[in-house]
């Protein structure tokens, strides 16, 4: 049985494989044949059912009640069969019986629908008269529609107006509504007949030729007087269309119709006509929402679109997309079709079987399953739909099931991408008639063919563009390609394959996809095909129809075959692609081994020679690719020494082509930064993605050979099977042993927080005995490497870090840190020493300067020298004997130890010796405490431990000495005896306290206790001097006291006499009593303060303090005197300056006539007396030389007259002649 015998229907016959919105409209008149044909052959799935029922139940309600709620958006992908499903709605909703049955009876009695629900909806809709107008829009639409905003309403007035039997130009149906609103249409039509000899309706397309006759034909009509109809011919070229107008116009229709008359606009392929421009969804919005205000559901609007509406405004500003938030409820009837519809339609209208084909498609597939199935293989990650039962097989037979899909996908993207002008996109090919158009190519195979994907290509072939029809007519002449003048070669077929799919975003145009596309029937020996198709492919790469990415191979248009021999010619140096290798192989393969937790190594990478990053580290892991000449003899030879590990990767130059391929097009695309040609721009810009597509390809190739590669170390090839980063660790791991053979010598591998916990607690008895090995090492190499001079911490890490150690910074400071506490070594930070002392108090700095890049280049290292026995012994002697410190040779092992505690000390002893002198001012053997510290402070001056072993040993004898002499002379006892030094201190405050007050003592007893006391604090030997000055302390505090008591006495007795005469004087001057009260209160004070400061120095046996209260006694006597004489001379002057004031009250005015008695006489008051108080000294100072009596008379009358003269002012006058 042949293909073309199987089906229920011929395939042969005549199937309008897209239902065109027009198509059989000639002459206004309906192709009956073609519209029965499209109605017996509808296939209504359940998807179409229920859109049915989504659409009539929405329109149905427009019948019974108002509503705006009128629009319908219909979606589906290209040949969905969306604009069959609006064609078939015209037929329902106009109810035209075509040969003799009405469409929905198409539906009834066929049992196409069988829901009778369903069938009265329809029933209903189909019920009512209805003005169906269906059209393509872009069809009707002007050439200017781009520019023009309201493009839209502009085609729905005119198909409108067409509807009505209008003109179609929107001026001319105004005046053709005008005239008919008016009743002068039938007129105007005759009058124009009779002017013309012709029917108005087929002269109108050419108005502008015959406006002459129409003017006169408006005037003979009686429509117009003819200056009417000049003036309205002139003006009618300029029509204002609005949303406003064009929904009155609608509404004043209906309002003449029966009340449930509808008007049902039928716009096919909107969402194309739409695009992306805003403004034309805005009119569309404005449309259906003024008709479902105005009509209230008696205009109803249908849009069909390849995108659902909001996929539509997706493609707006966002700003615009704000503007739509209302056009979803616009129209609220959402009809969906999908692909699944699609191939329901084919398998029922085209392929359904007849019962014998089924019987032996059954028997063909039972036998065959696996062998049909096993056929189909694809290579990527996609998964595309196999025979999964018989069903699968029956009903899609010729075909596989996942053609459907890809076919779809393969039309959409030669519709963006392939597709000259607008047919493809206008819909003139579907799924239907390509894969009718397939199924003819190969109706005359025998069952058991099946039909190839590149029999898809046939019917999209005409509506190519140039650019790659250009290709297949260039291929058809090419004898390489179309053998003998033949037009389906398999090389015609897998260039027309890698056509259809070059645009297809999830196929892999590998050689095993491509196998599978190209399987023509189930008994197919698919290794052969697969075979002859890399022959063909190998004939097209090198025609250069395609091109050829790795693993996948592209159709190149014309204008790509142009470009790829441009990019071919550049050329590529290999070094640009073992450079690139290297990229992609530094992600790839390991370059550190963690040898322990602490320890990982850095191999330097070489990849054919070239080094990729660093390479300052001592391994290097060499990588050989493809392109390198070197011989296994080279690779065992170069890794013999141990320092290379050689990793040769295997033969395959599909990844070297790739990236060859590569650097060519980013080379090409680097040259055409100014490229302005839209096409090769466009070119471009897939290069681009062709670019990243080989990089991830060429990384992959690279990633599978890197499984395979082999390693040679230490002059071996390693014959693991294991994984590629398994062999390479184990290569390091052998190599790593090998050349860093000293690294074994680390016991214990140490962190930062190590080397902190050593250094704070450094003393010898805690030190740990790890890697003792390792730190004899690196005293070994610093006295091997420099001796005496030093070496800085960054230099021994970058020694220590390489071969043969490879210890890390950690380690190392470790060591040293090791080193320094055993005395193996010193450390200087910027020059300055650094103790043990100060790296046990400040551990935590130490440790930065150890482990700190930054500060290790400022530490230094130096080798401590040994002590020689007897610098040694003089040392411990020192210790022992002066410093009384043996035990510091139990606290430290090392001679730096013991020199560090020796220097400690020392200082410590200095201190000592100087707090002494502080203990006692000017005390005994301060010239042998301060020899003592001048020899101290050499040994302790610098903390060099040969210094100080050295000049312990110059100096000991001296040493010794001085140490006897401090015995001898007890000065060591008395500086530790605080009852020694008190007793000291007491002779020494008795001589000062004597010297002060020498001056006002005459007794001698006192006199020559002190010099006995001098004498004694003059000795050498401090413990004779201490049993003389006790006793004579004691003789010397009683002999003082005595003088003390008899000043005070002297003190007392003139205290009384000097405040008795004060007082006395007082009650002369007869102050008034509140004067006299704070005279004597003044006095009292200042005589009790000075008793009370005399009484406090005597009984501390204050002589000299003492005697001075005595003179100020006499002071303040004076003083108070002076206040005294100066108080009576303020009062008397007071009281006189009264009595003046009185008397002047009392003596008559000049002026009065007669003198008045006194009417009594004034009483006697107590006067103050005013006072003067003088020493003789201040009257007389002369000194008097009397030699006779006549002398002595003459000084005394001089007194006398001085004396009478002090008198003269004053009541009292005091002479003082003490």
């Amino acid at each position: 049985m042949k293909i073309k015998e199987i089906f229920t229907k011929d395939i042969d016959r005549n199937i309008r494989g897209v239902i065109k919105i027009g198509q059989g409209q000639e002459d206004n008149q309906v192709n009956e044949e073609l519209k029965r044909q499209e109605l017996e052959e509808y296939v209504v799935t359940d998807e179409i059912k229920r859109h049915f029922d989504s659409f009539f139940a929405a329109y149905d309600k427009s019948i019974d009640a108002p509503t705006d709620e009128m629009g319908v958006w219909i979606s589906g992908f290209y040949g969905s069969g969306k604009s069959h499903f609006l064609k078939i709605l015209s037929y329902l909703l106009d109810n035209k019986t075509v040969y003799g049955k009405r469409p929905l009876d198409y539906f009834r009695n066929t049992n196409k629908i069988t829901d009778e629900k369903t069938l009265a909806l329809m029933e209903k809709a189909s019920g009512i008269s209805a003005d169906v107008i269906k059209f393509n829009i872009d069809a009707k639409a002007d050439a200017n529609a781009v520019s023009d905003k309201a493009a839209i309403l502009t085609v729905f007035l005119r198909v409108f107006n067409e509807q009505l039997g209008y003109a179609s130009d929107i001026a001319l149906a105004e005046m053709e509504r005008w005239l008919d609103d008016n009743g002068y249409y039938d007129s105007f039509k005759a009058a124009f007949k009779t002017l013309k000899h012709s029917q108005w309706e087929d002269a109108r397309i050419n108005f502008s030729f015959i406006k002459d006759t129409v003017k006169q034909a408006l005037v003979d009509s009686g429509a117009m007087t003819r200056a009417n109809a000049d003036e309205y011919m002139d003006s009618m070229g300029s029509v204002s269309v609005s949303v406003d107008s064009f929904t009155k116009i609608v509404k004043n229709y209906l309002d003449k119709k029966d009340s449930k008359h509808h008007v049902v606009f039928l716009a096919d392929e909107v969402g194309q006509f739409i695009g992306d421009d805003g403004k034309r969804m805005l009119n569309l919005q404005s449309i259906v929402e003024e008709l479902g205000v105005a009509c209230q559901g008696r205009a109803w609007v249908v849009v069909t679109s390849q995108q659902q509406i909001d996929e539509v405004t997706s493609n707006f500003t966002h700003q615009s997309r704000e503007d739509f938030s209302k056009i979803q409820g616009r129209f609220n009837t959402m009809i969906s079709m999908s692909s699944a519809n699609a191939n329901e339609v084919i398998q029922k209208r085209l392929l359904d079987k007849k019962p014998a084909a089924v019987q032996q498609l059954t028997s063909l597939f039972e036998d065959n399953q696996y062998n049909i199935n096993n056929k189909i293989s694809f290579s990527d990650q996609i998964k595309r739909q196999k025979y999964d039962d018989l069903n699968t097989f029956v009903v899609n037979y010729p075909f596989i099931p996942y053609q459907f899909s890809l076919l779809k996908d393969v039309l959409v993207a030669v519709r963006k991408h392939g597709a000259e002008g607008k047919h493809m996109s206008d819909g003139e090919r579907s799924m239907l008639s390509t894969f009718q158009a397939a199924t003819r190519l190969y109706e005359d195979r025998e069952l058991g063919a099946l039909v190839p994907f590149a029999a898809f290509f046939r019917g999209m072939y005409e509506f190519l563009s140039h650019d790659h029809q250009v290709v297949f007519a260039r291929a058809e002449s090419d004898p390489l390609v179309c053998k003998n003048g033949d037009k389906n070669t398999l090389e015609m077929q897998v260039l027309q394959l890698l056509f259809m799919v070059k645009y297809l975003e999830n196929f892999d145009a590998t050689l095993e996809n491509l196998t599978t596309l190209s399987v023509s029937g189930i008994f197919v020996d698919r290794e052969d095909l697969s075979q002859k198709i890399q022959r063909a492919l190998d004939v097209l790469v090198d025609q250069k129809y395609i091109q050829k990415n790795i693993d996948t191979y592209e159709f190149l248009t014309d204008k790509e075959q142009d470009i790829n021999e441009a990019i071919s010619s550049y050329v590529i140096e290999d070094s640009r692609i073992i450079a690139r290798i290297g990229d992609d192989l530094s992600d790839e393969i390991p370059t550190k081994y963690n040898y322990s937790k602490q320890y990982v190594f850095a191999f330097n990478m070489y990849v054919d020679g070239q080094a990729k990053g660093t390479t300052k580290n001592d391994l290097n892991l060499r990588v050989v690719t493809p392109l390198s000449l070197t011989s296994e003899e080279t690779y065992r030879l170069e890794s013999s020494s141990g320092e290379n590990i050689i990793l040769v990767l295997p033969e395959n130059d599909r990844y070297i082509a790739a990236y060859r391929r590569i650097l060519q097009v980013e080379d090409y695309l680097r040259s055409g930064s100014d490229v302005r040609d839209s096409a090769e721009v466009a070119i471009r810009a897939n290069k681009q993605v062709e670019r990243e597509e080989l990089v991830k390809q060429a990384s992959e190739i690279l990633r599978n050979d890197l499984k395979d590669a082999e390693v040679y170390c230490l002059g071996e090839k390693l014959e693991d099977s294991s994984s590629i980063n398994t062999r390479l660790e184990t290569a390091y791991s052998k190599v790593i042993a090998t050349t860093y053979r000293n690294l074994v010598y680390l016991t214990a591998y140490k962190s930062e927080a190590d080397v902190l916990e050593l250094l704070k607690n450094n003393s010898d008895d805690q030190l740990v005995k790890d890697n003792e090995q390792a730190v004899k090492s690196v005293i070994a190499y610093l006295n091997r490497a420099n001796g005496q001079r030093s070496t800085s911490m960054a230099s021994l890490c970058e020694t220590f870090g390489t071969i043969p150690y490879g210890y890390n910074g950690n380690d190392v400071a470790w060591l040293v840190a090791k080193a320094f506490i055993t005395g193996k070594v010193r450390l200087f930070f910027n020059g300055d020493r650094i103790t043990l002392d100060m790296a046990r108090k400040d551990a935590a700095n130490l440790t930065r300067y150890l482990t700190k890049s930054t500060a290790t280049k400022k530490l230094t290292i130096q080798p401590v020298k040994e002590i020689n026995s007897k610098q040694m012994k003089d040392a411990k002697e020192f210790v022992t004997d002066i410093l009384h410190r043996k035990s510091l040779f139990n606290e430290y092992k090392s001679s730096e130890g013991i020199a560090q505690g020796i220097f400690q000390v020392t200082r410590e002893k200095i201190t000592e010796l100087k707090e002494y002198k502080l203990k006692v001012q000017q005390g005994p053997g301060f010239d042998l405490l301060d020899q003592g510290i001048d020899i101290l402070k050499r040994i302790a001056s610098d903390n060099d431990s040969e210094r100080i072993f050295k000049l312990i040993s110059q100096e000991i004898d001296d040493i010794f000495e001085w140490d006897q002499d401090m015995d001898a002379n007890a000065i060591y006892d008395f500086y530790q005896n605080e009852e020694s030094q008190r007793i000291w201190k007491t002779s020494q405050k008795y001589v000062k306290r004597y010297e002060v007050a020498a001056g006002f003592i005459t007794a001698g007893g006192v006199q020559k206790t002190v010099e006995q006391l001098q004498a004694s604090l003059k000795k050498r030997n401090v413990g004779q001097a201490l049993l003389e000055l006790s006793s004579l302390n004691e003789q010397f505090i009683n002999e003082f006291s005595n003088l003390v008591d008899e000043l005070y006495a002297k003190y007392r007795v003139e205290s009384q006499r000097s405040r008795e005469v004060l007082l006395q004087r007082l009650a002369d001057a007869s102050f008034p009593a509140d004067d006299n009260d704070q005279m004597q209160a003044r006095i009292a004070q200042k005589f009790n303060f000075r008793d009370k400061q005399a009484q406090e120095k005597s009984e501390v046996g204050d002589y000299t303090g003492l005697n001075t209260q005595l003179q100020l006694l006499s002071r303040d006597a004076d003083d108070l005197q002076k206040i005294l004489d100066a108080k009576s001379q303020e009062i008397a002057q007071r009281e006189e300056e009264a009595r003046q004031a009185e008397l002047a009250k009392q003596t008559p005015k000049t002026s009065d006539p007669v003198a008045v008695e006194p009417t009594s006489k004034p009483q006697p008051q107590v006067r103050v007396k005013k006072v003067k108080s003088v020493r003789i000294s201040q009257v007389n100072q002369d000194s008097w030389r009397i030699t006779s009596q006549a002398e002595l008379d003459q000084y005394l009358s001089q007194l006398r007259q001085q004396l009478t003269q002090e008198l003269a002012d004053n009541d009292i006058l005091n002479v003082d002649f003490r």
